[in-house]
């Protein structure tokens, strides 16, 4: 169970690492639409900006 939390908490760790490499790319400081239209393309960030709309 204790192994079970280090992974967790170092997973975490890693994923906040990997927005900070996004948030840092990007020039423009934006939303969920910036990030997947600068790294995934047009389409999922289209995708992506229905969703936000119809949420």
């Amino acid at each position: 169970m204790l192994y079970s939390f280090i992974i967790a908490g170092f997973v975490c760790a890693l994923t906040a690492l990997i927005y900070a490499e996004i948030a840092a790319m990007v020039p423009v400081a934006g939303s969920a639409y910036t990030y997947s239209y600068a790294v995934l393309g047009e389409l999922i960030a289209w995708t992506v900006g229905w969703a936000l709309i119809l949420e």
